[in-house]
Parts: C-alpha cells; sequence; structure tokens
C-alpha cells in the first residue's frame, strides 16, 4: 500500500492524555487498525500505543501519556510526523520549538517487543561501541555462534554491569558528541526511514557497523544479504549479516569506508529507498576540525 501522511501538534494538555487521528485517514483506514499501534521512530525506538473507538473517532490513548513523558513533550510548539505503513504501523518524528527533529540519542532507549530481548542501540553512535569485530571475522559463519562482549553486556542489566557498560562507553561516545559532524548529522531530516552512526576506525582496522534491529526487521528484512550503498552516483555492495548479537555490515564494509575516505569521528547517514532490491542512500557529514 501507498504510505498516508498526517501531522498533528502535540503538547495542550488533552493531546498529553489522549490523540486524535485525523478524520481522514480513520476514514480510509479504520478497518485496518488493531487494537493498538505501533509508533517506529527513526532510530529504533518502538512503542505500542493503544487505539479507543470513541464517537466515530479513533484516539491514541493506552501508554499515550508515557510516550510524550518520555521524549520531554511540554509545549503545544511540538509536532509529531506520522507515516502509516499499514497493519497499524506508524512511523513517527518529532521536532521541538525550534522547528528541528529531536535527538533521539538524548533519551533513554525504548522498545516494545525487542529481537532475543536485546537493547538495539541509540541513534546516534560509535562503530567502535557497536562491534569490535573484524571485517574477516564477522565475514564468516563461526563469528555468528557466540555473542559478542557489548550484547551479552547490554542483555545484562544488573546495576553492576549497568555501571561498568556506562563507563566503558562514556569516553568514545562523548568524544564526538560537540563535534561538528554529530551536530550536523543530528539535524538530517528526510521522510524515509533513516539511522545514523558516528564511525570509528582504528589504524587499518575498520570496525564492522551494528544497525538498529528495529530498523533493519522494518525496511530490509532479517535474512542475511548484500546491501547497495548509494553515494551519490556510485554504490557499493556491502554484506548484511544477521549473527546471534544483532545486524552487521560486514564483507565490503571496510572497501566503502576507503573508497569514500571515511575517517573517525565522521557521521554516516543511511536513508532507506527500496527493499528490492535493497538500497539505502548514504550521506557522509566529515568531522572537520577547525585550525582556529
Amino acid at each position: 500500500m501507498a504510505s498516508f501522511k498526517f501531522v498533528r501538534v502535540v503538547g495542550s494538555e488533552h493531546s498529553k492524555i489522549q490523540l486524535v487521528l485525523p478524520v481522514k485517514f480513520v476514514e480510509l483506514y479504520r478497518d485496518s487498525l488493531a487494537s493498538f499501534a505501533s509508533l517506529v521512530l527513526p532510530c529504533g525506538h518502538t512503542w505500542k500505543i493503544g487505539l479507543v473507538r470513541r464517537d466515530n473517532k479513533i484516539f491514541l490513548q493506552k501508554k499515550w501519556p508515557k510516550f510524550v513523558q518520555h521524549y520531554g513533550i511540554i509545549t503545544n510548539r511540538y509536532l509529531l510526523i506520522f507515516d502509516y505503513r499499514g497493519n497499524s504501523k506508524f512511523d513517527v518524528s518529532i521536532t521541538d520549538e525550534s522547528s528541528c527533529e529531536i535527538d533521539y540519542s538524548h533519551f533513554p532507549f525504548h522498545s516494545d517487543g525487542k529481537k532475543n530481548g536485546k537493547a538495539p542501540v541509540i541513534c546516534l553512535a560509535s562503530s567502535e561501541e557497536l562491534s569490535s569485530y573484524s571485517d574477516s571475522d564477522l565475514d564468516s559463519n563461526s563469528a555468528c555462534k557466540g555473542k559478542s562482549k557489548i550484547s551479552e553486556e547490554i542483555e545484562d542489566d544488573t546495576p553492576k554491569k549497568m555501571k561498568q557498560r556506562k563507563k566503558r562507553y562514556e569516553g568514545p561516545y562523548n568524544m564526538y558528541k560537540d563535534t561538528n559532524a554529530y551536530k550536523e548529522a543530528s539535524k538530517v531530516y528526510s521522510r524515509n526511514p533513516l539511522f545514523k552512526r558516528i564511525i570509528r576506525v582504528k589504524g587499518k582496522r575498520r570496525y564492522n557497523l551494528r544497525l538498529p534491529d528495529s530498523f533493519v526487521e522494518s525496511h530490509l528484512g532479517s535474512k542475511t544479504q548484500f546491501i547497495s550503498l548509494k553515494v551519490g552516483t556510485k554504490k557499493w555492495d556491502v554484506k548484511l549479516l544477521n549473527c546471534k548479537s544483532g545486524f552487521f555490515f560486514s564483507k565490503g564494509w571496510a572497501a566503502f569506508l576507503d573508497a569514500n575516505s571515511v575517517n573517525t569521528g565522521d557521521a554516516c547517514v543511511f536513508e532507506f529507498l527500496s527493499r528490492k532490491p535493497a538500497l539505502l542512500k548514504v550521506s557522509i557529514i566529515k568531522n572537520i576540525v577547525s585550525s582556529y
């Protein structure tokens, strides 16, 4: 089906309790809606919000106040852009009082219905933080038999493990949060689903990139396959590997980075274009350091 897009203003006391769906949308799709709606944000946050039918209207209600509170929607100048994908599923993006899309990485990750109990990573993250496998490591079947150290830490949410995890990621992640590349990538908006990553390399080692579980499952499919990455008019085929610890770019990823001179601190924005053939548009934002 063709997607159906609409915008809702959120922030008034009434809209914080429940949000009414547009009349035209309800007329077209009321019969296809289940008892809940899945709201999927660009970086993989997923919410299941209960739908209530009343007086020929349909409202987002159950868990809606929690959703509003989670993202700090406090004034009536917040806009939510809905893109209906069928089967009660919406891609949703949020703009704040500045009319710019919010930085989802500032909010705790939320997912209803996680894959194998794992928590996917935040929207803008370091590729080194996501995987310490080399290209040859992850391109073999043996690499998928076990779980990476990062996956084991994410699954264990005991206070001790959470404290260790925070300490481990604090340096590398915060190191790039104030860079030009990070800020510019955070501003990127598209009506197509997208995710963003800060890239880190170490010498000649090119770390494989982990993709958000929700993004892959929703738009690309969970099977191991080759994905075309498009920069300008050129394309590179990169293997998308489905491991127990998540989804990774493996074979071809290092060649892509080298061909496009992507270095530590640069940001990549991956925008979904098509599923068959699998195609992502990549915007590369260089981390230019001022000499002044």
